[in-house]
């Protein structure tokens, strides 16, 4: 774990790069006309956003930061009311801007625009003659992939239809939404917090985690200002951590079903809840999980109309994965991208069953699982690594939020016609993780057991 100091050295750290990645990022919008959308009364550029949201969120972490380190602050409850509040202001703040970075959000408002009227969204693509009739939507000429089928599972359709059936063919009522999700994330994390704390309470580390939680820019911009759906996942992989603190399998099962059941990845983080040695816990979990995912998808699927996981089957943009570099070796195929995939998470799986592996702790254990399938999938989105946020502020994973600043800010703008392939954020984030997976928290974990 990281000490104090450090931490406030790297935030500080990081801030720098925000800054001058996003300078560096204007300059070359600018110079390329990349991003240059006119801001309007429904949604902002990339460029608009690097003026003001971004760095005036990171401004407000350092001077969090610093407040907590004034005497007349030492109260634990003090502290977590100053980091509330101005995460509460910041979120209305950003929840009042247009949306930012992309218009995923309009698809999802299709959706449910389409669920309202009885419609499945799997049925077709939006430019379908089939849906001709319900293209009488306020914001079709924003929606965005009409010519790709939906790639959002059965929970997240909840969430759309829920927004549609308050006011369909509305903004307001989807964001208000994902700003409730936002309060119940952060409320999740506090109780997972306190569990972890006992007997002992909370310590700095852990009032530095909710803050960085409730106030990293990014954090802020994917949950609050793009809303963007992987967001709701967050409070269900919190609720399995909280249940997993609590020793309650089952429940254990069902979150990590349901946030499976609104972004696919959470499934791969099951090694990390697993209990050695505990073989009906762990038959439990993968029981109550697998019939979750069943009752999710089978609605869907019975209804007949389209196909659920028709998205997986088209070839994707491997532009951002450890596919991007290797296809300028081998033939390109959405298999081959599978095979990669599936190899890469079996390797953390099988380092999951090292002794190494087994001495990690369970936040280490998520991020490097986490990292390691969207680091290996054919699409690497700046919001993709949010869900892994919580984690990473305590196990002190410096490549989660490397990659979460990084990917935002230089993502589309680094040459990558060179060798390694990739966008040049990435050689850091790799750099990062593999410093940290394979040496110095296996060491830690072994000084530690020694010393025990």
């Amino acid at each position: 774990m990281m000490r104090q100091p450090i931490r406030i050295f790297l935030l500080f750290l990081t801030g720098a790069a925000y800054i001058a990645s996003y300078g560096y990022a204007y300059s070359r919008a600018v110079a390329l006309g990349i991003g240059m959308v006119p801001t309007t009364s429904t949604y902002q550029s990339h460029v608009a956003l690097s003026t003001y949201i971004l760095p005036l969120t990171l401004a407000i972490v350092l001077c969090v930061v610093f407040c907590l380190q004034l005497p007349a602050l030492k109260s634990v409850k003090l502290q977590l009311i100053v980091i509330g509040v101005i995460s509460f202001c910041v979120s209305l703040w950003v929840i009042s801007r247009p949306l930012t970075l992309s218009l995923d959000t309009y698809r999802y408002l299709w959706d449910g625009h389409l669920l309202v009227h009885g419609v499945s969204p799997y049925r077709a693509v939006p430019l379908s003659p089939v849906l001709d009739a319900y293209r009488n939507f306020r914001y079709w000429p924003l929606v965005g992939w009409k010519t790709t089928p939906d790639a959002y599972p059965p929970l997240s359709q909840i969430y759309f239809v829920a927004a549609a059936a308050i006011k369909d063919g509305a903004l307001w009522p989807y964001r208000t939404i994902a700003f409730a999700n936002q309060c119940i994330s952060l409320v999740l994390y506090l109780i997972v917090l306190k569990k972890r704390a006992r007997p002992h309470g909370l310590q700095r580390k852990d009032i530095f985690a909710f803050a960085l939680f409730a106030l990293f820019p990014p954090v802020i911009n994917e949950l609050i200002g793009a809303s963007h759906v992987d967001t709701f996942a967050v409070p269900w992989l919190l609720l399995a951590w909280w249940m997993w603190l609590e020793d309650r399998p089952l429940v254990v099962g069902i979150a990590i079903g349901l946030a499976t059941l609104i972004k696919l990845w959470p499934i791969v983080l099951i090694p990390a809840f697993w209990r050695w040695g505990q073989k009906k816990p762990n038959t439990l979990m993968i029981a109550s999980g697998g019939v979750t995912l069943v009752a999710g998808f089978a609605p869907f699927m019975l209804l007949g109309h389209g196909h659920v996981f028709a998205f997986y089957h088209k070839d994707l943009f491997f532009d951002e994965s450890l596919y991007f570099p290797v296809r300028h070796f081998i033939q390109h195929t959405r298999h081959g991208a599978t095979v990669i995939l599936a190899v890469m998470e079996l390797l953390a799986w099988t380092y999951m069953l090292s002794k190494r592996g087994r001495a990690l702790t369970f936040e280490q254990k998520v991020t490097i699982l986490g990292m390691t399938f969207l680091l290996s999938s054919p699409m690497l989105r700046p919001w993709y690594p949010i869900p892994l946020i919580p984690f990473a502020a305590l196990a002190g994973d410096l490549s989660v939020f490397y990659l979460s600043v990084s990917i935002q800010t230089l993502g589309s703008l680094t040459p990558r016609e060179f060798f390694p392939y990739m966008p040049i954020e990435f050689i850091p984030t790799y750099a990062a993780a593999i410093i940290q997976w394979f040496v110095q928290w296996p060491r830690a974990a072994m000084r530690k057991l020694r010393t025990e």
